[in-house]
């Protein structure tokens, strides 16, 4: 079970890496534009604090 956790986690964190970079990317594209959606901003914000929490419980899970 513990193993199972471990495993989805890091393939979670290596997922939800490449959204950060790919969020990083757009919220810098929609800072530049500052007209842009402000609901996505909140998203990438979520989404950032999703990746912490789950860098966290993988790093708690080793």
């Amino acid at each position: 079970m513990i193993t199972a956790a471990k495993t989805i986690m890091k393939t979670a964190t290596t997922d939800l890496y490449t959204l950060f970079m790919i969020s990083l990317v757009v919220y810098v594209l929609s800072f530049m534009s500052q007209w842009y959606e402000r609901s996505l901003i909140r998203v990438l914000v979520l989404v950032i604090v999703v990746d912490g929490i789950m860098k966290i419980l993988s790093y708690l899970l080793e």
